[in-house]
C-alpha cells in the first residue's frame, strides 16, 4: 500500500497536509502517463510519480516524468516527484546527477510542509546511488533541529564528498 495525500481534504480531520490516502497503486502505461502530464486531474499527478516510479516498465521514462513533475505548481505533487525518483532508482541504480541534484536540494529547501516526504526520497537516493546529497540538513529535519521557517542556501544543502 502507499499514500498520497488527499488532494479534496477529508472532513473533521484539520490540516490537508495531514490527510493521507491509503490504497494500492494501478499500473500506468507511458501513453496515460503522457495524458495525465497533459491534462490530469491534481489527484492524477499526485499519484502519477509514485505510480511511474513503482510500475513503469521503463525505469528511465520514469525517472523523466518525476522529473517533469518536479516543476509541478503543487507542493505536494513535488514531494511525490521526489519520491517517485527514489521508488525509480531502486529498480534501475541510475540517476543524472547533474540534472537531479539541484531540483531535490531546491525542493529539500523551499518545499517545508512537505520536507520529511523530500528526506525519506533523499535518503533512498543517497543509498541506492551511493551519494551523500544534503546529509546534514536530512539530520536536523529528523532530529527536529531544523526550522521550518528559515530558508536556507542550497549550497548549504550537500555533505562535501
Amino acid at each position: 500500500m502507499h499514500s498520497a495525500n488527499n488532494p479534496g481534504g477529508v472532513t473533521g480531520t484539520g490540516d490537508i497536509r495531514t490527510c493521507m490516502i491509503y490504497r494500492s497503486l494501478e499500473a500506468v502505461t507511458f501513453a496515460e502517463a503522457r495524458r495525465i502530464l497533459r491534462e490530469g486531474s491534481a489527484e492524477e499527478r499526485l499519484l502519477l510519480p509514485l505510480r511511474v516510479g513503482e510500475l513503469l516498465p521503463d525505469p528511465r521514462k520514469a525517472v523523466a516524468i518525476c522529473v517533469r513533475l518536479l516543476s509541478d505548481l503543487d507542493p505536494r505533487i513535488r514531494a511525490n516527484a521526489a519520491l517517485g525518483l527514489s521508488y525509480a532508482v531502486r529498480r534501475q541504480r541510475f540517476l543524472d546527477r547533474d540534472t537531479v541534484r539541484p531540483l531535490l536540494l531546491r525542493e529539500l529547501a523551499e518545499n517545508r510542509d512537505f520536507s520529511g516526504r523530500i528526506a525519506d526520497a533523499l535518503e533512498d537516493i543517497n543509498l541506492f546511488m551511493g551519494w551523500r546529497l544534503a546529509e546534514d540538513r536530512i539530520a536536523r529535519i529528523r532530529s527536529g533541529l531544523d526550522p521550518s521557517h528559515e530558508r536556507q542556501g542550497a549550497g548549504s544543502q550537500e555533505d562535501p564528498s
